[in-house]
Formats: C-alpha cells, structure tokens, sequence
C-alpha cells in the first residue's frame, strides 16, 4: 500500500480487515459479491482486482483438483463482467509439502495459469519471487517466519512479494 500511496488506492477485501485473506475458493464463490465492497458494504467500480486462491485449496486429489478448476473459473468470469483489469497472483511454496514430494501447490498454479492464460489476465507469479530468493527446495530461509517454513513469512518477506505486487500494480497503471 506504501509503494502505491500516490498512484492509487489500494483495498482488501472486506471479509479480513487485517490482510485480506479470502479462504478457499468454495468461500470465494459465495462471498465473491462482497468482497468486491468496501469495509463498509459499498459497492464500486474497481479499476484494477487483484485476487489468488490456492492455499486454502490444497487437497491431493483429483476431484478436488476439477473442483479447484470450476470455482476459480467461477470466480473469474464473475470478475470479468465487473469490468476491472484482472491480476491473478499465483501461490506461493507451501514447503512442508513441496520437500516431500508433494505437487499440489504446482498442481493448483498450474490450473490456475491454464485458466488465467486463456482469459487474457496478467498473472503474478509470488511463487517465483519467492523460490527465487529461497531455492527451489528449502526448509530454511531469511524470508521465513518460523522453521521449518511454511506459507507465512516474516517482514523481509513480505516486503519482497509487497514490492512484486506494487511492481505489478504500477505496469498495469500505466
């Protein structure tokens, strides 16, 4: 919010005041009317939606995989018909997982990239950020708010993916 303070501004959806957090897709197909409110129960129209859905979603089967696909395309066409241009950002690592073999969180990114890349919207990949800096495959870094990591990192961290989502606010912008 700092790094766009004089280009826009910026809001979470209303369901968590303190960071946004929208659950899992099931949650974003019922509540998706009022996310798109204000804290107090506006309704506007928005320039620019940001949204992500993943972590909350991660279940190793395939049916929950093709329930993951529907309700994210779900989410996506409502968002399409409100006009906003749309910025899908990408899970990040859930290494406890990932270390063991686990895919479902590529899995899920994967679903989302096919469904995002053929409605035309912009993706920003904070898995990347993330791997990036911390390796492919971690248990520590000075990202992390805890060890073993997980999905939740520390203020380094979130910083760094903070200043990739303003980066990429700015490149829609202009």
């Amino acid at each position: 919010a700092k790094a766009l303070k004089n280009k826009t501004l910026l809001q979470h959806s209303p369901y968590d005041v303190s960071d946004g957090g929208a659950g899992a897709t099931s949650v974003g197909v019922a509540c998706l009317d009022n996310f798109l409110r204000t804290q107090q129960q506006t309704i506007v129209k928005w320039d620019i939606i940001m949204f992500n859905f993943g972590l909350h979603d991660l279940d190793n089967n395939t049916a929950s995989e093709e329930t993951y696909r529907n309700q994210l395309l779900n989410i996506t066409n409502r968002l399409l018909k409100t006009g906003a241009k749309l910025m899908f950002a990408l899970t990040t690592p859930f290494m406890p997982l990932t270390t063991i073999g686990n895919t479902v969180v590529a899995d899920l990114n994967h679903i989302a990239t096919q469904i995002m890349t053929s409605k035309g919207i912009k993706i920003l990949d904070l898995h990347k950020v993330v791997t990036d800096h911390c390796g492919k495959l971690y248990t520590t870094c000075d990202w992390c708010r805890k060890e073993p990591c997980s999905y939740h990192y520390n203020n380094l961290g979130y910083a760094a993916l903070g200043e990739a989502v303003a980066n990429a606010f700015k490149e829609i912008l202009e």
